[in-house]
């Protein structure tokens, strides 16, 4: 949710964080109606080791695509996402 507030433009704030609430939304509906599913074809463990590379997956992309913002100003960081 955080993140979310960084990296957007004033210009389409409103809209993007609705299309990422949507979405975060969405997908927590898909786990949850399909978690039962995937205990019975991978059995716990593979339901828990599917969940760990996802985990894992999400940590890598955090690391290699996410910038640091920290001390930066919102126009700072859209001439980042900008490529200035």
């Amino acid at each position: 949710w955080l993140l979310m507030s960084e990296i957007f433009p004033l210009h389409v704030k409103g809209v993007a964080t609705g299309v990422c609430v949507l979405t975060n939304w969405f997908m927590a509906f898909l786990v949850t109606k399909e978690f039962s599913s995937v205990m019975e074809v991978l059995r716990p463990y593979g339901a828990f080791w599917l969940a760990s590379a996802f985990c894992i997956l999400s940590v890598l992309f955090t690391l290699s695509c996410v910038p640091e913002t920290k001390g930066k100003t919102l126009e700072e960081i859209t001439a980042h996402f900008e490529g200035r």
